[in-house]
């Protein structure tokens, strides 16, 4: 099934869930706004549709066709993007989040949204990941690094890598280019991204996380940095956090209309991106965001 063409974005979105639904206590409603929330605030989305929020600014042009949101939680992110994004896919490995999304996108009448329940890594399969007792936390991983964590917080998942995520989409959608990736995936962001092929992305945000023990030694924050870098120009940058444009021929986005912080983060060193994204975790203090030093 091919992507229909570009539509035209509504000029503002919902934050919250309808008022009319019984199936959603005020508990959950306010818990579902707070979690929008805090999703906007970490990641950017087009102007057109943000309106007057300064994160317009990093986006000169953008696609609507395909988002993908890996690690979504209880689905704030997904439920924005399936208000501007032709087709959204979320992919959460924890049971009780998903349901709480199914419930949400049903009930909102959401039709464009593919829910998959499985984590990433380097390879398709099987494997057991670690809750911490809290999964709404989103603290859920491959690597047993939460000192609270059990073998009752254990549970097995499906495990997609991201060949397999880009052969889905080819299969199902007829298309291979993810317009925006969203990765929070709690330190597997290394196997899954590190020495694979992005050229396939648009835009992509990542948070990066600390190496987790079982990877120490092959790979560094450093490094999945740089190799974001070769694909992607920065845009953005915070502490742990990377968003920015593809460089690949027939993809990328013109960058000359960006302006203010968007624009000087643009022509940043791979060092000074590095440093701002996790150069303040290494020095034990917080770092200023570019987005604070323009304001």
């Amino acid at each position: 099934m091919a992507i229909k063409p570009n539509k035209e974005p509504s000029a503002s979105f919902r934050t919250e869930v309808r008022n009319d639904i019984p199936e959603i206590t005020e508990e959950e409603k306010t818990f579902f706004t707070t979690m929008i929330g805090e999703s906007l605030s970490c990641y950017p989305l087009p102007q057109i549709i943000v309106g007057a929020s300064d994160h317009g600014v990093y986006f000169p042009v953008y696609r609507d066709q395909i988002f993908v949101d890996l690690g979504a939680n209880v689905g704030g992110l997904t439920y924005i993007a399936s208000q501007i994004y032709q087709r959204v896919i979320a992919v959460e490995p924890v049971v009780a989040n998903l349901r709480f999304l199914e419930k949400v996108i049903s009930l909102e009448n959401v039709n464009n949204v593919e829910v998959i329940e499985a984590a990433v890594g380097k390879e398709t399969g099987h494997r057991f990941i670690y809750t911490d007792g809290d999964t709404a936390s989103g603290d859920c991983n491959f690597y047993n690094i939460h000192p609270g964590a059990s073998e009752e917080d254990k549970q097995s998942t499906p495990v997609l890598s991201l060949r397999a995520l880009r052969e889905h989409i080819i299969e199902e959608y007829d298309d291979d280019i993810i317009d925006y990736l969203k990765v929070d995936i709690e330190g597997a962001e290394f196997e899954f991204l590190y020495n694979e092929d992005l050229s396939n992305i648009r835009t992509i945000a990542v948070e990066v996380h600390g190496v987790p023990g079982p990877l120490v030694g092959n790979v560094t924050q450093d490094d999945l940095i740089s190799y974001l870098i070769k694909y992607f120009v920065p845009v953005r940058t915070g502490n742990n956090m990377f968003f920015g444009h593809a460089r690949q021929p027939g993809i990328q986005t013109d960058l000359s209309a960006l302006t203010g912080a968007a624009a000087l983060t643009s022509k940043k060193s791979d060092a000074e991106i590095i440093d701002e994204i996790v150069g303040w975790n290494r020095a034990g203090s917080p770092k200023t965001t570019v987005d604070e030093k323009e304001s």
